[in-house]
């Protein structure tokens, strides 16, 4: 199975010019091809439909935020023409795939450490079957002409996820140098066995991936218990902020941004315009270091 993946990837191999983010993180944003819908900034193996491979890949409604996720399937298809179809696992991964021009561009550039990849996700195995998310840094070696590995997080689900639940990678670094790609791939069967059959039917549906940095904002779990709250959440147009005392508040992005600061007065409630800012995962954290979470939900 991961040969013939690997088989797929090693037509072309290029890298793109994106912003230091996840692109598209939400998955709303997909473009139609011939027969199917590719998710704007990610590859699929969709375009391999002109050699008759059905669509892994598609845009769903089951989704934990927003108007979509993305629905990731194990299909039966004849990469080698044999006349007989076999197994492949659907495969999503930051980039785009043009399988008609033999293009691929994997990856997107990138030059910071974060501690971790989470996101919310939903899982249908069969037979006994396993999906995996991993995240790749690396850096390119001008000596070697390769990308060196700077470090790398994976995580896998073997048990079935009836409704959206979060998920964390933490990322795992073998090296001090700033990486200069990074990868996020999503594989609806994962096994390091190739003689190991993968089940035709697992779906994985992912939804509001984001990259952790809590080296950068210096927290560690969200708090449960502090001195402030937020609601509703998740919210649309207006946030509100209490307090037990007056206090200065930071807003962050999901990856550590600072974005906006916030001061309650001896009203002890703030009320947050969040129409000036997208969907997506956002933090709160007062003076005490106290960290509340929040989705902005347009």
């Amino acid at each position: 199975m991961t040969k013939k993946l690997l088989f797929i990837l090693t037509l072309t191999f290029a890298v793109s010019a994106k912003a230091q983010n996840i692109p598209n993180a939400g998955f709303e944003n997909w473009t139609a091809g011939f027969g199917y819908e590719d998710p704007n900034s990610w590859g699929t193996l969709n375009s391999l439909g002109i050699l008759g491979v059905p669509v892994s890949v598609t845009k769903s409604t089951t989704r934990h935020s927003g108007a979509f996720s993305a629905k990731v399937e194990t299909i039966l298809a004849d990469l080698q023409m044999s006349g007989t179809p076999e197994p492949l696992p659907g495969f999503l991964f930051i980039g785009s795939a043009d399988f008609f021009n033999q293009g691929i561009v994997f990856g997107t550039p990138f030059t910071a450490k974060p501690d971790s990849l989470v996101g919310w996700i939903k899982y249908t195995p069969v037979d006994g079957d396993q999906a995996a998310i991993a995240v790749q840094l690396t850096k390119w070696n001008a000596t070697t002409m390769e990308q060196d590995m700077i470090g790398i997080g994976l995580y896998t689900v073997a048990s079935e996820i009836s409704g959206f639940s979060r998920f964390s990678v933490p990322v795992e670094y073998g090296s001090t140098t700033l990486p200069d790609t990074m990868q996020i791939i999503i594989l609806s069967s994962f096994t390091e066995d190739e003689t190991e059959e993968v089940g035709v039917g697992s779906a994985i549906w992912v939804d509001d991936l984001s990259l952790i940095y809590n080296n950068q904002i210096q927290i560690g779990e969200i708090t449960t218990m502090s001195s402030f709250d937020v609601f509703p959440n998740p919210v649309n147009d207006e946030l509100s902020i209490s307090s037990i005392t007056v206090d200065k508040m930071e807003v962050y992005s999901a990856t550590g941004i600072l974005i906006d600061h916030i001061i309650l007065d001896s009203e002890l409630i703030y009320i947050y315009d969040t129409k000036k800012i997208a969907n997506g995962l956002y933090l709160i954290k007062n003076s005490k270091g106290e960290l509340k979470r929040f989705i902005v939900q347009h």
